[in-house]
């Protein structure tokens, strides 16, 4: 009986790629009416707002500490090629 009352169904392409904040749109057109969308109560909104500031504090979260590893990495690399240059130097005594 539900059928009776759809028209088409449209699936969109997912966003987001293979990860937990995967979304993928899905369009219900009825017969008499076409697509209907459902308005968004204030609560609704609200959380959507509140997750998107999260998700967005979450990459930037993930930037800064790449940058901070990468940050290290080059500073690191003088005290390597010092260490690396004092063992060489041990081993030529020998």
């Amino acid at each position: 009986m539900l059928n009776d009352f759809i028209e088409k169904v449209v699936i969109h392409e997912a966003e987001g790629g293979r990860t937990k904040d995967r979304t993928q749109q899905v369009d219900i057109y009825f017969n008499f009416i076409g697509n209907f969308v459902l308005p968004l109560s204030e609560d609704e909104v609200e959380a959507l707002q509140s997750e998107e500031a999260r998700r967005a504090e979450e990459i930037a979260e993930r930037e800064r500490k790449s940058s901070k590893k990468s940050t290290q990495k080059r500073n690191q690399k003088p005290e390597i090629r010092k260490h690396r240059a004092s063992l060489q130097s041990v081993n030529s005594i020998r």
